[in-house]
């Protein structure tokens, strides 16, 4: 009797485990974890863009020749009301970077100025000359020796005219230039004589200089506003990063938002090579192949990658070029009338990109004869 109920009370021991077991299996079936023993796994961020398939995250228009740009030559032409402005954007093109600022250079600013708890004033790329005439003496100490990037607070100071207050100021570009300038900066690094002997040079050749001026612009500008009508896949934050570092070298105020525009362009431009055969992986690499080595060994493997595709910036802005509609306002009529809908002569039409471009139009007949060859 005494062997019977030990048999029994083992017998319900282990049908308690069984049971307590297989409420422990459901559970753990139920929450999603394994009985056995697993590692969790993390998906790894791109570091190159080799790491993914560039050319999917840009989306193109469908057709170009449906896309019509205006040239507005009228909106640039040169009076002597404007000269000036040109003649600045001229010398400043042209002028050097000095590493810090020093006594004679010319600088692009953003600034505020409080006063009394309020902000009063505030401008961004305004340009001042370095020197005393320009800005009390605090302001000038502060300046002295700071790089592009700085920022700075300077208080009980006056700055661009607005009165006593807190100045805060970010560098944006140094010019190794005098502002205003000066005749003897004009007569050794340009072509003319004076500012005077410029300003009269550059009206009496308005014309041209506006319309090479005015097409140099639509060609800069053709890849972001074809961007414009392009749809993108987000990109990959350590890519955005990645490209953020790269641009900080030459630009250290460069956003996360620079970044990721600049992103989206090598995007295009690969999703452009690829869709009209413009360039292919060998051609790709043949081109930077071709860059001085001391060029290429300067690059990290990612900035190497980046380049590949910023080499065929200028032939996916020839064939955007050679695609869409482009007029200007003082030509539509003469291009209806004569059924030019590009709106440029003939000559144009054929040769639509002018001398300054000229190698974008070398390129061009490269890839055409590519095409015919292949």
């Amino acid at each position: 009797m005494r062997f019977k109920r030990i048999l029994m009370l083992g017998m319900f021991f282990v049908a308690a485990v069984c049971l307590l077991d297989a409420g422990l299996y459901i559970n753990r079936q139920q929450t999603g974890v394994q009985s056995s023993p697993t590692t969790q796994m993390t998906q790894k961020q791109p570091e190159l863009l080799s790491d993914i398939n560039l050319s999917s995250y840009a989306s193109l228009p469908a057709a170009f020749e449906a896309v019509t740009i205006s040239e507005d030559a009228n909106s640039a032409k040169i009076t002597e009301d404007n000269v000036e402005d040109l003649i600045y954007k001229q010398l400043f093109a042209t002028a050097s970077h000095p590493d810090v600022i020093a006594e004679g250079c010319s600088l692009k600013v953003d600034f505020s100025i409080t006063q009394n708890g309020q902000i009063s004033d505030r401008k961004t790329d305004y340009i001042v000359g370095y020197d005393q005439k320009n800005m009390s003496q605090n302001v000038y100490d502060a300046l002295k020796g700071k790089k592009i990037g700085d920022t700075l607070r300077v208080e009980d100071a006056e700055f661009a005219g607005s009165g006593t207050g807190i100045v805060d100021i970010s560098v944006r570009d140094i010019y190794g230039m005098p502002y205003p300038v000066t005749d003897k900066y004009i007569s050794q690094n340009t072509e003319y004589a004076s500012l005077s002997d410029m300003k009269t040079k550059l009206v009496q050749n308005a014309e041209s200089t506006v319309r090479v001026q005015t097409r140099q612009q639509t060609l800069s500008g053709l890849i972001d506003e074809m961007m414009k009508q392009s749809t993108f896949v987000t990109a990959p934050d350590s890519l955005v990063i990645k490209e953020l570092e790269v641009l900080k070298k030459d630009k250290p105020d460069a956003t996360y938002s620079d970044a990721q525009h600049s992103f989206y362009k090598l995007a295009f431009i690969a999703a452009m090579l690829k869709k009209y055969d413009i360039a292919d992986a060998s051609e790709i690499e043949r081109r930077y192949a071709a860059l001085p080595e001391e060029k290429r060994s300067g690059f990290t493997q990612y900035e190497a990658e980046r380049e590949k595709y910023l080499l065929f910036e200028d032939d996916v802005t020839n064939y955007i070029y050679r695609k869409v509609q482009i007029s200007s306002d003082a030509e539509t009529e003469a291009a209806i009338e004569t059924g030019n809908v590009s709106g440029f002569s003939e000559t144009e039409a054929e040769n639509p990109v002018s001398q300054p471009e000229q190698q974008m139009t070398e390129n061009a007949a490269f890839w055409e004869t590519e095409t015919a060859v292949s």
